[in-house]
């Protein structure tokens, strides 16, 4: 990968100060010692983004609830403060944060499969 181009790295930075409203503290540390991860970054943003088969505010949506999912508190936060700039109303960022929670709740019944074939079935009863 070739080293990124201060003028590049200065306008990801300002798009991203733009659409968040701040530099999230983990860009700008990179931005200081590895800004060739800011630039694949924003790279790897802008390719998922520009995919047009899902609209903009579900796409954002989407991100907030996998963050969420995810365990990144800082990107829901981070993503919530997008959303809302971009229209995204507090209801529909609730809603969406509810689909990934029963989503996850849902996968504690997927994962207990096996042992729940056990449990009914009687394998490796105390008998």
């Amino acid at each position: 990968m070739t080293e990124p181009r201060r003028n590049d790295i200065d306008e990801i930075i300002a798009r991203m100060n733009e659409e968040v409203g701040f530099i999230p503290p983990t860009m700008q540390y990179l931005m200081e010692h590895r800004p060739e991860v800011v630039e694949e970054h924003a790279r790897s943003k802008k390719f998922v983004l520009s995919r047009q088969s899902i609209p903009d505010k579900y796409k954002q949506l989407i991100i907030i609830a996998a963050a969420a999912a995810a365990g990144a508190p800082k990107c829901v936060e981070t993503q919530t403060r997008i959303a809302i700039r971009k229209g995204i109303s507090p209801d529909e960022i609730v809603d969406a944060l509810l689909l990934a929670r029963f989503a996850l709740s849902s996968t504690v019944f997927a994962n207990a499969a096996d042992a729940l074939k056990v449990a009914y079935e009687g394998e490796g009863s105390a008998e």
